[in-house]
């Protein structure tokens, strides 16, 4: 939900919640890097050789700690987490900001905004100055603050304000429950999940394992909890109604425009430096109205708002391929072309010589094991000189 469609006069005068850690900014990774340096200081063990790799849907806690080493006491526990926090300054630079609620932010009332973390003072006002972010809120508090174990409940108490007049802003399920068990109203993008990292691996379309990342499970159109908003973008026959195509665009903006900026950091890569990129539809390019182009429009207007480059046009299809999420004839529709095969991409495209030396993330609508689609789309940028190359779907086909 973008701050333009939310500037109501109820919406303005509410008391607006936000968390910190996963909500504005994305501090998971600069959290595991701290702990791997204090648990390498401590132990004299670098966790990635016990395959701890970094996962962005799970934080690394004491719980971790616990885990990995069960015989630590509490006293080298404590000892690594005070060592934690002192490198976690190091790190800052791998924090990213979270869209789109620093939008929000950002154009609301101060006194109308709170932030509410179980994060340490220290650490917060760290984060908060790294990005000049103080002076947005009213009031700040931390760990050290809240006395209650649901922080909401605190915050209504302290504040002495009915939690129909609030508007919260989180990430973690158990808070969400939290704040949901005293009825405060949720963000519409407070449900919105984050996305989860996977291996595409080589085979006869793709020579060596990439790098993937996806935000949404996809199970079957019209399902329940389904992301139905990719098929609507799809428009494959060319009659979606205009105002399913504005929402579903609308969604597909906000989850790029919060998970992209995240991907970017943990591939160590600067957003100037990263293209984005997009597979290209099934039919010839030409062969399609704009309405029908509405995922690579995204992308591209994302890519312009990221300051990051536009490379939506480096690979066009020129030649039909059959479109492979259509399993049944269609009356009135013409699925003709190849099915996939290795190279499909580079026989039926024009391939932009702008590829050469790029960091490239590949965006796909949906990506589907064994179609091989993605891989060969990979496969083609490698081919054509790219300095590194990644993947990204807004949903995973669950089988």
């Amino acid at each position: 939900m973008s701050y333009t469609s939310q500037t109501n006069s109820s919406f303005l005068t509410k008391n607006h919640i936000f968390d910190l850690d996963g909500t504005l900014v994305d501090t998971n990774y600069a959290n595991f890097l701290a702990y791997r340096d204090a648990i390498l200081a401590t132990r004299n063990i670098d966790i990635i050789n016990l395959k701890e790799d970094y996962n962005p849907q799970q934080r690394f806690t004491r719980q971790s700690l616990k885990r990995l080493f069960p015989t630590l006491t509490s006293e080298i526990i404590s000892e690594i987490i005070k060592i934690k926090e002192a490198k976690y300054l190091d790190y800052l630079s791998k924090t990213c900001l979270l869209q789109p609620f620093n939008e929000i932010l950002k154009n609301l009332d101060k006194d109308k905004c709170f932030l509410l973390t179980t994060a340490t003072k220290k650490r917060v006002l760290q984060i908060l100055d790294f990005y000049s972010l103080r002076s947005y809120f009213n009031q700040i508090f931390c760990k050290e603050d809240i006395d209650e174990e649901n922080k909401f409940a605190y915050l209504i108490k302290k504040l002495s304000i009915s939690p129909s007049s609030t508007i919260v802003y989180e990430n973690e399920e158990v808070e969400i429950q939290n704040a949901i068990s005293l009825r405060m109203e949720l963000d519409s993008n407070t449900r919105l999940p984050s996305f989860r990292q996977f291996t595409i691996s080589k085979n006869n379309y793709l020579k060596k394992d990439i790098t993937g990342f996806f935000s949404l499970e996809y199970v079957r159109f019209k399902r329940p909890g389904n992301p139905d908003f990719i098929n609507v973008l799809k428009n494959t026959y060319g009659n979606e109604n205009t105002t399913k195509l504005r929402i579903a665009a609308k969604t597909l903006g906000e989850v790029l425009l919060r998970d992209i900026p995240r991907i970017a950091k943990i591939l160590g890569k600067e957003r100037t430096e990263l293209v984005l990129c997009s597979i290209p539809r099934a039919k010839k390019d030409d062969s399609y109205n704009e309405n029908q182009l509405l995922f690579r429009t995204i992308i591209s207007a994302v890519a312009r708002k990221l300051n990051m480059t536009d490379g939506t046009k480096y690979l066009v299809r020129t030649k039909n391929t059959r479109t492979t999420h259509l399993r049944h004839f269609v009356p009135n529709y013409n699925n003709d072309g190849a099915d996939p095969f290795p190279g499909i991409t580079k026989s039926t495209c024009i391939i932009s010589t702008d590829i050469q030396g790029k960091d490239i993330l590949l965006i796909d609508d949906i990506y589907t094991s064994n179609v091989n689609i993605d891989e060969d789309g990979l496969q083609t940028l490698i081919d054509a000189g790219a300095k590194s190359v990644h993947f990204y779907a807004v949903g995973r086909t669950v089988k």
